[in-house]
């Protein structure tokens, strides 16, 4: 066996074991979705997926990236012996985290305010604000603790943990026989981010080389500002494009129609289960191809072989029982039909422009392409707005698809241009 030959095995082996877990989660978020919307009904169920949302990209945006470069930081610090560079990143990030989610929360409800005055959407999202800080915290000891090597620690809480526990708190509300309304269902939501903190805090607290903020802070500022910003954007974007798509549904149209675009969401997600396995079990191969031990070409091609094929009898399965599994959301949820036509192909292709952006984040072309990629996704979310006022939610799906397949293009352009970089580089040398 070859070593390309080798590595593919590898690939697919760890992929058939991920899939399993991360089918597990996704069917876990799915029922909870469904007994969610059956207990609320559609327009509670459309001020909660929009309270949710909202807090979802609070979360995301107050962290100022920090979530998202602790997996840069933190696996060289603890690898090299820097106790003091990871407590100091884990001192600043959590500072950072808490204010910025704490105020981005606070502006944020202030801003919509006087679309959403009165509503179930207000009540939401008027007792929430401040679960975004949470959330974000809840990211960026995720990533720590990824960092770290306790990966079982930094995925499930923010899961099958969180998603259990709300359930259990929705599952405590009907039984006492309280209205499971959309400000219940945040709560409820509330209550799974608490043990999700509680379960990676005592990660952090029992590592082997214990406690993380117990050894003196030293600070590398501006490396950790330098980074933030552009994977900030390319996380954040992916996030705006669905997070972003429900909340204007809900703004511009009314809760009901947020509802049934969020139970559609749901269901169209499903089919980038292959992408999600095959992505963690790929990012170790792919991250040493980029740096020059492997072939990158041969290797992400294989990944998109392995991601397609699965994933098209998925996405026929998910259309020809769509309407059917949207019923089980409960009445009117039905009539999102349509919009599952043109939201599964936009989450069939979001996983392989993600695999190809991956290996760049890599490489000196991060920021670059973050910038670029930011300005496609404002002018997507433009696009969003314009589609809704015209046609309603069915231009935000549609809008959905054209954004997703200009980011595979975008993706694919900025890869190739990598590659032939590093070829004229070696005919250079």
């Amino acid at each position: 066996m070859s070593a390309t030959e080798d590595t593919h095995a590898k690939i697919r082996k760890r992929a058939l074991h991920v899939f399993p877990s991360s089918a597990g989660g996704v069917a876990l978020a799915t029922v909870l979705s469904i007994l969610f919307a059956r207990w609320m009904g559609i327009t509670q169920f459309g001020a909660f997926a929009f309270a949710y949302h909202a807090i979802r990209l609070m979360a995301l945006f107050g962290s100022l990236g920090f979530s998202q470069i602790a997996l840069r930081y933190v696996p060289r610090y603890h690898k090299d012996g820097h106790a003091g560079l990871l407590s100091g990143f884990m001192r600043v990030g959590l500072l950072i985290t808490v204010l910025g989610g704490l105020a981005l929360g606070a502006i944020g409800f202030l801003l919509v305010l006087p679309l959403i005055e009165g509503s179930g959407s207000h009540a939401a999202l008027r007792h929430s604000w401040w679960l975004g800080a949470l959330l974000a915290t809840s990211l960026l000891l995720g990533g720590t603790l990824r960092g770290v090597g306790r990966v079982l620690l930094s995925s499930a809480p923010q899961g099958p943990v969180l998603n259990s526990v709300a359930l259990a708190v929705g599952f405590l509300i009907v039984a006492l026989g309280w209205t499971m309304d959309a400000e219940m269902g945040i709560l409820a939501i509330a209550a799974g981010v608490v043990v999700a903190l509680a379960v990676q805090s005592w990660g952090l607290l029992t590592t082997e080389d214990g406690p993380i903020a117990t050894h003196p802070p030293d600070y590398d500022i501006k490396a950790w500002a330098g980074s933030a910003p552009p994977l900030l954007i390319l996380d954040g974007g992916r996030l705006a494009i669905v997070a972003g798509s429900v909340v204007l549904v809900r703004l511009m149209a009314d809760e009901a129609a947020a509802g049934r675009f969020h139970a559609a969401i749901v269901l169209a997600g499903i089919v980038a289960l292959p992408a999600q396995a095959v992505m963690a079990a790929s990012a170790r191969e792919i991250a040493l191809a980029v740096h020059g031990r492997g072939d990158l070409l041969s290797l992400v091609k294989y990944c998109l072989r392995l991601i397609l094929w699965p994933t098209l009898p998925l996405a026929i399965a998910i259309l020809a029982v769509g309407p059917w599994a949207l019923g089980l959301f409960g009445p009117g949820f039905a009539e999102a039909g349509p919009l599952l036509w043109l939201l599964v192909p936009a989450m069939a292709l979001a996983p392989m422009a993600l695999l190809l952006g991956f290996s760049m984040t890599l490489t000196p072309f991060l920021a670059p392409m973050a910038y670029q990629f930011g300005a496609i996704t404002a002018l997507g979310l433009a696009g969003f707005a314009v589609a809704i006022f015209l046609v309603g939610p069915i231009g935000a799906a549609a809008g959905m698809l054209v954004y997703e397949v200009a980011k595979i293009v975008f993706a694919a352009w900025v890869f190739r241009r990598y590659l032939r970089s590093v070829e004229d580089d070696a005919g250079v040398s």
